[in-house]
């Protein structure tokens, strides 16, 4: 949702003339009352330069943030939603691109009809999964365009070349925000892991679905089985361990825990990046983080590679 966000605004970027807006700036220089002289520098330098601030400024009730890149989101969403509700208005006037934009924002917001329609588009969808029976069709629902994955694919610059881009994948398959979230005790995340299975429970209540506190329980218990072989954020953020750039070779990788065959998920969402290549094994107990790379150059064949961390 949030990549799709971001093609979207670029989009209006493309298409619509900047706002005929003059710049706003706040008073310029150094606000000393945002400071806290009780607080020795070397200590902490952070409450120092903002104690004061942070002694009086509140966070909105409906904010989990406060700061300039509050105030600067805000705007940011008013003027996209005012370029928008623009091509809203009058899709028809906005040329082909415009009027894409003002009929999916349209259709959006039509909750009479979202209402009418109920779960009936979700049907489909539902049918899909229903129908999975084994692990290769599983595998392929995973690469569908719609559907989660415990492995999710990105692109970046490589780390080791950054003149290549690599589609890199990472760890995946929960919901609430980190492993901490399923495995840590205490009231706190007790209390997380509760709120959590009961949005799960009535979600699946307002599709339809029977059974659906049995069925919260089971996907609950697998997020926290797949929670339990995440990385913690402390080895995700290692650079050196989460670097391993080889060659794809086939099977790939293969554990005692169990393997699945992967490249269907790519060869069905895209062309696959190992063209000609039968099959490839991708465990799925351990963070696995492959990348197929490119050089900029057309004639230039694309060179696969992959990346894990055990």
């Amino acid at each position: 949702m949030r990549l799709r966000s971001y093609f979207l605004v670029a989009s209006l970027l493309i298409a619509a003339p900047a706002l005929a807006q003059a710049p706003k700036f706040a008073p310029w220089g150094v606000d000393l009352s945002a400071a806290d002289s009780t607080v020795k520098p070397g200590d902490d330098f952070w409450a120092f330069v903002n104690g004061g601030w942070d002694k009086r400024t509140q966070i909105a009730p409906d904010r989990t943030f406060v700061g300039i890149d509050s105030v600067l989101n805000d705007q940011i969403d008013k003027d996209v939603r005012a370029i928008i509700e623009a091509k809203a208005a009058n899709p028809q006037a906005s040329g082909r691109l415009g009027q894409q934009i003002g009929d999916f924002y349209g259709s959006w917001m039509d909750t009479a009809t979202i209402e009418r329609l109920g779960t009936a588009p979700l049907q489909p969808y539902l049918a899909r999964i229903e129908g999975v029976g084994n692990k290769a069709q599983l595998a392929t629902l995973f690469g569908s365009t719609g559907f989660a994955s415990p492995i999710n694919p990105y692109i970046q610059p490589g780390n080791d070349d950054p003149t290549h881009y690599e589609v890199n994948l990472y760890q995946g398959g929960i919901s609430m925000p980190g492993r901490d979230y399923y495995l840590l005790t205490g009231e706190k995340y007790d209390k997380f892991r509760a709120a959590y299975r009961a949005y799960v429970t009535d979600i699946q209540k307002l599709a339809g679905i029977p059974d659906a506190e049995a069925k919260a329980a089971r996907i609950v218990a697998l997020e926290t089985a797949i929670a339990k072989i995440h990385w913690t954020p402390e080895q995700s953020r290692d650079a050196k361990a989460t670097n391993n750039p080889m060659r794809l070779r086939f099977p790939l990788l293969s554990t005692k825990r169990g393997s699945i065959s992967f490249p269907r998920p790519f060869a069905t969402s895209r062309r696959s990046a190992t063209a000609g290549s039968a099959a490839s094994t991708w465990s799925t107990d351990r963070w696995v983080r492959a990348s197929a790379s490119s050089t900029s150059t057309p004639t230039t064949r694309p060179r696969a590679t992959g990346r894990w961390a055990n």
